[in-house]
């Protein structure tokens, strides 16, 4: 909602006119002990700060570490997954000439009978 002033269409009221500004006052003067008691809470909370840091980058380190040593294994798994499969299985099944004796059934190992 338009206040009075506000719309381009009305002018603007003109400023009240008053006296010079009261002079501020100063700020009262912190006392000797006041400032090593916020001086101590700044140190305290510095070192706060750098403790979490340090945790921080501990934790980003062994991230880190933990993500090589799971590359490395899934390198290692991909290399032996894809080796070169045993010929002579893999042309006797071809032939037909050997059949497993076992079939994995639901998770159970069962004895194929013929």
């Amino acid at each position: 909602m338009l206040m009075r002033g506000q719309n381009h269409s009305e002018p603007a009221p003109p400023a009240p006119k008053t006296a010079a500004p009261a002079p501020k006052t100063a700020a009262p003067a912190i006392s000797e002990a006041e400032k090593q008691r916020k001086e101590k809470k700044k140190e305290k909370t510095k070192k706060k700060r750098e403790k979490r840091k340090e945790k921080m980058k501990q934790k980003q380190k062994e991230t880190l570490e933990e993500l090589e040593k799971i590359k490395a294994d899934n390198a290692r798994l991909r290399a032996a997954t894809s080796a070169p499969p045993d010929t002579e299985t893999a042309e006797s099944f071809a032939v037909g000439e050997a059949e497993p004796t076992k079939v994995l059934l639901g998770g159970y190992q069962v004895s194929r009978e013929d």
